[in-house]
């Protein structure tokens, strides 16, 4: 059977992503290539999917709707980790494989949830402005040694960023629903409860997926558990944090600060109150923009396609219930 695949990604990475269109070719995957910077319209995308059995997506919204307008579609195959596009039980119901790339963008989150945590922790941008506004001021800082890491969600990500701060000399603790006991004991690092992490922790990382459970998980409650020099960096999905909370947090200063690239909405309201907070870092859900993260998670979400579509059970199915 000749299949067919739809494809949309960001212009700027076409020129990482050659390997994984020549794997779906060569293996007669009659593959269409969309480049949008942009979610493409609902319509316009079930015009796309017309005939198509697979689809390698990133940024657009795969709702019901879509789904049920596909009616050839086997496989979603999300470039990434993130599976809020995505409505994952439409998708079951329908019998579409739902796969994702699990570990593939991992060590570039995590350099960033670090870089962040470096220019909070030493004012970095702040003193890139001042000397460039002709200024030479000092600022003091902190160091990261012996201040204590909290890691919520302690997967290939939170395992990574753990790896870099025991480099720094931290002392690291982590909460997972399904903590690694053993990976935990083997690396010196603590498994926590939540109620300890955020009273105990100088900083705090967020690396779990938003659902139900874990949205606004960072809220008012929660941040007055926190001591008040406290650095928070979510570089996981904007509706796991209150951002009023949070600015209302850091104006009072009752936090010591708050780094993000994801936001509830993107691109954000700059005029919202947390652009007027202070001790704030921000970047544009860059997390897995590398080159090798891009080239990676494509050539993961090829194969995936290339497996489901020729009857192989793939690992990284999210949606395990339905049979290939």
């Amino acid at each position: 059977m000749n299949f067919k695949a739809l494809m949309t990604m960001p212009a700027a990475w076409d020129k990482f992503l050659g390997h994984s269109i020549e794997m779906l070719r060569s293996n007669c995957i009659d593959l269409e290539i969309i480049w949008s910077d942009e979610k493409l319209p609902q319509n316009r995308l079930i015009e796309l999917l017309e005939g198509k059995h697979a689809y390698m997506m990133c940024l657009d919204t795969v709702d019901k709707t879509v789904i049920d307008a596909c009616k050839d579609l086997k496989i979603l195959a999300r470039h990434g980790i993130g599976l809020d596009n995505i409505d994952i039980k439409a998708a079951t119901q329908a019998h579409i494989a739902v796969c994702n790339t699990p570990g593939s963008n991992c060590r570039s989150v995590a350099d960033l949830t670090c870089a962040l945590i470096l220019a909070l922790s030493r004012n970095i941008t702040k003193a890139d402005a001042s000397i460039r506004s002709g200024k030479f001021v000092q600022l003091m800082g902190n160091e990261l040694s012996g201040k204590i890491l909290g890691i919520i969600g302690f997967g290939h990500i939170g395992k990574q960023v753990a790896t870099r701060a025991l480099g720094f000399g931290m002392n690291v603790c982590a909460y997972d629903n399904q903590i690694d006991t053993a990976y935990c004991a083997e690396n010196n690092i603590e498994p926590t409860s939540l109620e300890s992490l955020f009273s105990t922790s100088d900083y705090i990382t967020i690396h779990v997926p938003l659902t139900a459970q874990t949205k606004n998980m960072i809220n008012a409650a929660t941040i007055a558990k926190m001591a008040n020099h406290a650095v928070v960096i979510n570089v996981a999905r904007g509706g796991i944090v209150d951002e009023d909370a949070i600015a209302n947090a850091l104006i009072a200063g009752n936090l010591g600060g708050y780094g993000c690239d994801v936001f509830a909405d993107e691109p954000p309201i700059i005029s919202d109150k947390l652009f007027q907070a202070p001790n704030t870092l921000f970047t544009a859900h860059m997390g897995g923009s590398t080159e090798e993260s891009i080239a990676r998670s494509a050539e993961m979400a090829a194969q995936n396609i290339i497996d489901v579509l020729n009857g192989k059970r793939v690992d990284s199915i999210v949606n395990k219930e339905i049979c290939i």
